[in-house]
């Protein structure tokens, strides 16, 4: 049964064959069923791409994990309704912050390259303040939860969730700090561990370090 969610397409994903199903169940009730894994990314390389090219490195940061949450199958994947559904595909919701120290989130949508992922949402932006308020709810299937805490180069972070009523992973980016001439971002990848585990999350953080060693790429289209 195919069943249109917004703009994409889900479809109940087959958890009776999965190599996963005994992990998805023993997961399944925990109170904090999150898994966290944080790593400083080294984006040097991609830091002079989007000077070079006019970017937004913090847009940049957004569209490589969307990327990768599309590209990794487990990062599709939510537990709706007691039931394991796997969307097309998904989306950033992005965190805006204000002067005052408010903020509100927008509701990216995925792009095939950056640079046009870029000029979509740098307009979306400008509008966006324009109104100030959250355009996401917490139970929003297609989206992947992501904020900038652009303050601390933190070592790890764990964002605020819903038990197990939401299972969508979160992404979060800390600020970019120097070593040895090299520019680093700390980076944390929280997924639900009925739905993926550390090598899942591996896969994610190894998935950002080659899209920042290799910023080229990012605007070869999917």
């Amino acid at each position: 049964m195919v069943i249109v969610y917004k703009e994409d397409m889900k479809r109940r994903f087959d958890i009776e064959h999965w190599n996963r199903k005994t992990a998805y169940f023993y997961f399944l009730d925990f109170s904090n069923p999150f898994a966290h894994l944080g790593a400083d990314i080294d984006v040097t390389e991609l830091y002079a791409y989007v000077k070079a090219n006019g970017y937004s490195l913090n847009l940049a940061n957004t569209y490589i994990a969307a990327r990768l949450c599309n590209e990794i199958e487990n990062f599709r994947l939510r537990i709706e309704d007691g039931e394991v559904y796997i969307y097309d595909k998904v989306h950033a919701a992005q965190t805006i912050g204000y002067e005052d120290g408010t903020y509100t989130n927008i509701n990216t949508r995925m792009k095939s390259t950056l640079r046009e992922f870029d000029t979509c949402e740098r307009a979306h932006i400008v509008e966006h303040k324009k109104i100030r308020q959250h355009e996401s709810g917490p139970y929003d299937g297609d989206l992947i939860f992501m904020t900038t805490i652009p303050w601390v180069s933190f070592t790890s972070f764990q964002q605020p969730n819903n038990g197990t009523q939401s299972s969508n992973p979160k992404v979060a980016f800390g600020k970019m700090k120097e070593a040895a001439g090299r520019k680093l971002l700390p980076l944390c990848v929280e997924g639900h561990h009925s739905l993926m585990d550390g090598y899942q999350l591996s896969l994610f953080i190894k998935g950002f370090e080659h899209y920042a060693a290799h910023p080229e790429l990012l605007d070869e289209p999917m």
